[in-house]
């Protein structure tokens, strides 16, 4: 039964990769069930160690998606991977993870090109956000955004490594049954180093999306 992906994350000079197997698992501990299996394989002692393993409901097609989202190898020798909705952070030596980021809501983040960066919206109500985290997962580095009085804002995406970020008045943002009208008067571009590089605001324009 085929309905699983192997992903190779990294090989090392002696010969050791690190790997994931997700999907339907046909065989070893984890016989009979779907998730993700994170291994290390030991060329010195011709071994695989599982070093975690996450289960999931989630059919095969929607895993395969989901992890393709986001998989990055940063400088800190960690590699961060997308499941469900969190993020996780995988040490190679130590053998252990973390999950760095849990329970984003769809549309309340935003992934770099190059998955390097990812920023996330605190709140569930994606057009109410106060709070934007933005971490770069190459350096482990990250920061927080925070609204003004009487403001919201929302992640928009990455540009060349520097954040963008719309604002929007609460005054003016129109929330109906089925449609939620977002008017953003002002973009944002701020690097790693929190410097704004640029703004954009036109008097009487919204911007709805970029």
């Amino acid at each position: 039964y085929d309905q699983h992906k192997f992903r190779i994350i990294s090989v090392g000079e002696e010969g050791d990769v690190a790997f994931t197997v997700y999907g339907y698992m046909n065989r070893g501990s984890h016989e009979g069930e779907c998730g993700l299996v994170f291994y290390q394989y030991s060329r010195a002692e011709n071994a695989i160690h599982e070093v975690f393993f996450i289960p999931s409901a989630k059919p095969f097609q929607i895993l395969k998606e989901e992890i393709g989202t986001l998989s990055y190898v940063g400088n800190n020798q960690l590699f961060y991977l997308m499941f469900g909705n969190s993020i996780y952070a995988i040490d190679f030596s130590g053998e252990e993870y973390v999950e760095i980021i849990s329970g984003m809501e769809e549309d309340s983040f935003v992934i770099s090109e190059d998955s390097s960066a990812v920023a996330w919206q605190e709140e569930e109500d994606i057009y109410g956000g106060k709070n934007i985290q933005v971490f770069y997962m190459d350096d482990g580095t990250n920061f927080t955004i925070h609204a003004s009085e009487g403001e919201t804002i929302r992640a928009l995406g990455f540009i060349d490594g520097d954040f963008i970020y719309g604002r929007a008045r609460e005054s003016d943002i129109e929330k109906g049954s089925l449609i939620v009208n977002y008017p953003m008067y002002a973009l944002e571009i701020i690097d790693r180093k929190q410097q704004i590089q640029t703004t954009y605001q036109r008097d009487g324009i919204y911007i709805s999306d970029i």
